[in-house]
């Protein structure tokens, strides 16, 4: 395979963006769809993230992030910003199988995830 050096022009006319990932959340008894957030989106998380109390990073981390990226079959949000306190409360199980699909989908290793959570 030969390899082609790339101009700017090429790299913004890729579709790089997967479709949604469809995810069964047996806890609540139906799907939500997974999504790949774009550069600037990762970039907010990570910003709002870095604004926490230091020793509240931590908390509710996996909803936080949930939250950005579960959308439904057309790829709208499902959820707002303000709403990861009340994801938080449900099920862990849930939250952590969407995270589980969400954080690689995203580039989220475990070693930046704990440094964005303060661990």
């Amino acid at each position: 395979m030969s390899r082609r050096e790339l101009t700017a022009a090429m790299i913004l006319a890729v579709d790089d963006v997967p479709a949604p990932t469809e995810v069964y959340v047996p806890e609540w008894g139906g799907v939500v769809y997974v999504r790949t957030l774009m550069g600037f989106e990762r970039d907010r998380f990570e910003l709002a993230q870095s604004q926490l109390p230091e020793d509240a990073r931590g908390e509710n981390f996996k909803a936080r992030f949930c939250v950005y990226c579960v959308v439904d079959k057309d790829g709208a949000p499902l959820f707002e910003p303000g709403q990861a306190a009340e994801l938080g409360r449900k099920s862990a199980g849930a939250v952590a199988r969407i995270f589980d699909v969400a954080a690689p989908l995203n580039g989220l290793t475990e070693e930046h995830a704990k440094e964005l959570a303060g661990n």
